[in-house]
């Protein structure tokens, strides 16, 4: 019989807790913000709960949080670089016909 282990749920709490704080962010913020955004990705508009994990998408130079997003998101800003005119090029590549 497996038994729960409290030690191990305890240091994920932590660690997640931290991880908020970082950001300035709260559990209760962080609830809110998720609301805020009807429960979806920021960028794609998947559903958070069925995607599992979930990032907080941050501005370094304003030291601002924009929002939540679905890790594929965040992946994709973290392979443009977070460059907002390779992000407007590879879209106009994209539509292309």
């Amino acid at each position: 019989m497996k038994t729960y282990n409290w030690r191990e749920a305890a240091r994920r709490a932590n660690r997640w807790t931290l991880q908020l704080a970082l950001y300035g962010l709260t559990p209760e913020s962080f609830a809110a913000l998720i609301e805020g955004q009807g429960g979806r990705c920021a960028s794609c508009a998947a559903v958070l709960r069925a995607i599992g994990r979930v990032c907080i998408d941050y501005d370094r130079e304003r030291r601002l949080v924009r929002g939540v997003l679905c890790l594929p998101c965040l992946d994709g800003l973290r392979g443009l670089d977070w460059n907002m005119a390779r992000a407007r090029a590879l879209a106009d590549y994209l539509e292309q016909e």
